[in-house]
């Protein structure tokens, strides 16, 4: 019970430093809550989170196409962050209403998903 506790605060505190930075995680699911050596939680898979923050989106949409290789002159390629809000992802047993209904996402969707998590 207490490494229960202290994983749940660690989560907590996590979910608190992204509601400042103004990102919704989308797809909280134990699968995506690693130890580092010291047994402290790291929140991984950041691919369909919802960023807020507008400079926080540019430099993620600056890292993307960094790692992406150039798109043919055919294809086009869809804004990805802006697109996504009304989306449904994620991992369904983790999945708030909100989400599953596609009434949009807000950052008690990712409380939903710790409280699935705790259950």
């Amino acid at each position: 019970m207490p490494l229960a506790k202290h994983f749940t605060a660690e989560i907590i505190l996590a979910l608190e430093y992204l509601r400042k930075k103004e990102i919704v995680h989308r797809d909280l699911k134990p699968g995506n809550v690693v130890l580092d050596n010291d047994l402290h939680i790291k929140l991984i898979d950041f691919a369909t989170c919802k960023l807020f923050n507008k400079a926080v989106e540019a430099k993620a949409d600056k890292m993307y196409k960094m790692s992406m290789p150039p798109a043919p002159d055919n294809l086009a390629v869809p804004e990805a962050m802006d697109e996504r809000l009304n989306s449904l992802v994620g991992t369904d047993d983790y999945l708030a209403p909100e989400t599953i209904q596609g009434t949009g996402v807000s950052y008690a969707s990712d409380l939903w998903s710790l409280g699935v998590m705790l259950f």
